[in-house]
Order: C-alpha cells, then structure tokens, then sequence
C-alpha cells in the first residue's frame, strides 16, 4: 500500500522494513529491490511470539522464496517429511507459548514434547526456512499434492493479476481439482484469452497437474479482519457458484 502511494523515497531511509502476516509476494519482494528497500521478510505465529524466522535483505533478495533462519534460541523441525521434504514445521524455543488459556485439549494437540506443532507446511534447505502455506489448505488431486501458494505466486508475477486465491473443490474422479479466485489489476477486463493464458503458465511453470481447473475473476477477494485472504469464504463462494 505504501509502495502504491509512491513512496518509495521515504522507506529507503528505513534500516530495517519488517515484513509478516502472511507469505510476502514475490512481485513485492521484486518491487522492494528496485527501489533498493532494506526487507526483511518473516515466519510465526502468535503461540511463538510472532516471530520464528526472518530472512536478511542479502537472503531474499538472491533466494526469494526463503523466510530466512530461525532466531536465537528456536529450533526448527519438520514433521513426517516426504521425498521432498516437505511436511509440517515444528518449533521449539524459550519463545513457545506454555498453553493455551483455559483449553487444555487443544495445547496437548499441538504441544508435543516440548515442540510445538504449528500446522504450516514447509522444507529446510541449507539452514533455512521455506514455507508452502497451511496443512489444511493443501490440495490432494490423483494422489498428488498441490500447495496452493506455489501457484498463487507464480499468477500474481503476472502483469495483470492484482490478486489471486487457490483452493481445492471435490472431484468425483480426482478427489479434488485446482480452482483459483483471481482479481485482475484496474483497467483489465476479464476474457478467456486471459483466463487461458494464466492456465498456461501454470501448466509450463509448476506441471499440468497444478494447472487451475477451473478460474473465478472477482472484482476483490474476501478478507479477515486482519487483511487476510479468507480461504474459507473462497471456497463457500465458488462452491456456492457450482
């Protein structure tokens, strides 16, 4: 939002711009480096205290998709890995929340020997963090798994996407099938030359199996109070649209 209101000139005075709430774009990340930003982009939770891992400007910038190396003090695991590594992130520090307020089942179900299991998904590769979004959002279709993020990063590097969500609807023969909710930029009318060629991306970048089904063009994407995009309402939405 600052970037949109031109003004550029006044972050670059900034030492440090710390970036959180939810996965950072890599069309921001690509945005922050032209005006030469000092970023630095960042993993947690509030049962952590907010902050798990942070990359440096150096990090991200040469490695986008990193959330950088956890803190001083915390401990990073990954949960059941597959072959790729991916599986749920773990976290451990003086930092972890004791329990959770008057709910003693939930924190035994995600507090596990002293390791909290924080239900995002992700890999470690040399030190550091990457993360692939919510265990709950991950999309099984023919026995494959999708991570929505992948290709919502992928779409919005595209001129004119502004915004975009990826869920997954049941399929009777596949289990489930790649949807996304897009927001194009002002200006930009929906067709399906557009529809087909964010299809084509996908399919050339990430594989055909990752490839949208099916694609919404809204004039903008539900939220929580927090600004997030609400994944739940998508889904009701274009459900509901079936």
């Amino acid at each position: 939002r600052l970037l949109n209101r031109g003004m550029e000139t006044n972050l670059a005075k900034l030492n440090c711009i710390l970036l959180g709430g939810a996965k950072t774009p890599q069309s921001l990340i690509e945005r922050c480096r032209s005006s030469d930003l000092q970023i630095f982009p960042s993993y947690g939770l509030t049962e952590a205290c907010s902050q798990v891992a942070t990359a440096t400007p150096s990090e991200v910038y040469s490695d986008p998709d990193t959330v950088g190396r956890p803190l001083d003090g915390m401990e990073l695991s990954i949960h059941k890995p597959d072959q790729q590594g991916v599986g749920e992130i773990l976290v451990k520090g003086p930092m972890v929340m004791k329990e959770y307020y008057k709910d003693e089942q939930r924190t035994q179900q995600v507090l596990k020997d002293s390791w909290l299991y924080t239900g995002d998904l992700g890999f470690i590769k040399d030190g550091r963090l990457y993360t692939l979004g919510r265990r709950s959002d991950l999309i099984v279709s023919g026995g494959e798994n999708i991570y929505p993020m992948e290709i919502e990063n992928l779409l919005l590097q595209m001129k004119e996407v502004e915004d975009v969500c990826v869920v997954g609807i049941p399929d009777e023969e596949w289990g489930e099938i790649v949807a996304a909710a897009v927001v194009l930029k002002p200006g930009i009318n929906p067709s399906k030359l557009i529809e087909e060629s964010l299809k084509m991306r996908v399919k050339k970048e990430l594989g055909s199996f990752r490839q949208p089904k099916k694609i919404f063009f809204w004039s903008e994407m539900p939220k929580t109070g927090s600004d997030k995009t609400n994944r739940r309402e998508v889904t009701k939405r274009i459900l509901s649209s079936e």
